[in-house]
């Protein structure tokens, strides 16, 4: 988890793919959602608690290696629900503004981009405030659907995943996961 940023072939430093699959007498219903590093060129150099992260490529470069990514994502998942739970203000904020910024500029008909200032909004372990974020988001949700089938074959299928992220893919996550 201490590695950042993106690769110059679009390869985020740290990936998780994860299915729940639940299995009930004949019925088995999986979901698919990732998480991964924020995919522009950046890092938190020196080794104390929490360094200032910063850029550390052009505009150029970045917009290569992001749409890279997001190209693969798309392909192998279809639409992409980003949510976005790196902090807004202090250390944190040079990342949302370059993770906005390749979103936005991106402007993909497969993403759709969600922010949530977990830190903001969960502030005193009130965890149960995710229930904001995912109000926010309950027709994405809807929409995306999940696997289901049983004996007799295939009920239904998931449509795209949610690709979540704080700075370290770590705590926040889990959370909204």
């Amino acid at each position: 988890y201490k590695r950042r940023g993106v690769d110059e072939n679009g390869e985020v430093a740290n990936y998780v793919e994860t299915e729940q699959i639940i299995s009930y007498q004949s019925h088995e219903v999986s979901f698919v959602q990732v998480r991964g590093s924020v995919p522009v060129y950046w890092s938190q150099p020196g080794f104390k608690y929490r360094p200032p992260p910063r850029i550390d490529k052009g505009e150029a470069e970045t917009k290569v290696a992001f749409e890279t990514h997001f190209n693969k994502e798309i392909q192998k998942y279809g639409p992409i629900c980003v949510i976005n739970l790196v902090d807004q203000t202090g250390k944190e904020k040079v990342i949302f503004d370059a993770y906005s910024h390749y979103i936005l500029e991106y402007n993909s008909p497969f993403i759709t981009y969600v922010t949530y200032d977990f830190h903001e909004y969960c502030r005193g372990m009130h965890f149960e405030n995710v229930s904001i974020l995912i109000n926010a988001i309950i027709d994405v949700i809807k929409d995306m659907n999940y696997c289901w089938r049983d004996k007799q074959g295939h009920i239904c299928s998931q449509n795209g995943v949610f690709r979540v992220n704080c700075i370290d893919c770590l705590d926040r996550t889990n959370v909204v996961q």
